[in-house]
């Protein structure tokens, strides 16, 4: 749909059906049958939105402008996980989600209000990494693309190491950078490496398998945290993702074809 239909148009539809099932959840939210519905039904509006949103700042701004547009594309989005980090502490303590909550309170001994800071330096981070080091991201380059995923996994090894909430804060901080940039970096090597014609279906594909790889991680994890402890799984977690850079750090990435992508977006 992305690739067939103007790209704005599809996002103006997108969040246009994601305000009237919002509406609709906050005007009669008694049903949990409801609640899942609305909940498929924003996800589907994202798996619309997104790809036609990423498709569409190559054919808005020029090839060499591409990382920063992504960087404060970025930013701008997690600036709202900031703000909203305090409120998330509150919301966690009446219903209670995800393994950084388990974290929080069985390992950092935390509460509501300490998983909202924890919250807030992953935002913190997210936000500044790709302002900070958008002059430095270069698409396509392998430490761009994977050395994310090495960081995270110290960090993660490092959450499960130290009971500190401080060392956590400064840890997440560095996670949300890593992520951050590593999307900035993800973001724009499709960008420059994919043709226009099947951008859109390339970025849904990626956001297909990252959303189904999570929920069978978060269930994966949720079994595990039971079984052994989640410091555990932040263990596994941490082995895994440098496991991960470690193959992508020895692998070849297709260095994007400048020439090409000017024929592209003229044509």
């Amino acid at each position: 749909m992305v690739d067939r239909w103007p790209k704005r148009n599809v996002m103006v539809v997108a969040d246009v059906g994601r305000a009237v099932l919002a509406g609709v959840l906050a005007l009669s939210h008694g049903s949990v049958g409801l609640a899942y519905g609305v909940a498929f039904g924003l996800s589907t509006g994202s798996l619309l939105f997104n790809p036609a949103a990423s498709s569409l700042v190559p054919e808005t701004v020029e090839a060499d402008e591409l990382v920063e547009a992504n960087a404060g594309l970025w930013s701008v989005a997690v600036v709202a996980q900031i703000l909203l980090a305090p409120t998330a502490g509150l919301v966690i303590a009446a219903f209670g989600v995800g393994l950084l909550v388990v974290l929080a309170g069985d390992w950092l001994d935390v509460g509501p209000s300490g998983f909202g800071a924890l919250l807030g330096a992953i935002g913190l981070g997210a936000a500044g990494g790709p302002l900070l080091l958008r002059r430095h991201i270069r698409p396509g380059h392998a430490g761009w693309l994977f050395g994310p995923y090495a960081l995270r996994g110290g960090v993660d090894l490092l959450l499960a190491a130290v009971a500190s909430p401080v060392v956590a804060g400064g840890a997440l901080l560095l996670y949300g950078v890593g992520t951050s940039t590593g999307m900035v970096a993800y973001q724009s090597t499709l960008q420059t490496a994919v043709p226009s014609a099947v951008r859109g279906r390339a970025f849904a594909f990626y956001d297909v398998t990252w959303n189904a790889a999570r929920l069978v991680s978060l269930g994966l994890g949720g079994l595990l945290a039971e079984a052994v402890g989640i410091r555990a799984v932040y263990v596994v977690g941490g082995v895994l993702l440098l496991a991960a850079a470690g193959v992508g750090l020895q692998s070849t990435v297709r260095r994007p074809n400048s020439s090409a992508l000017r024929s592209s977006n003229s044509s």
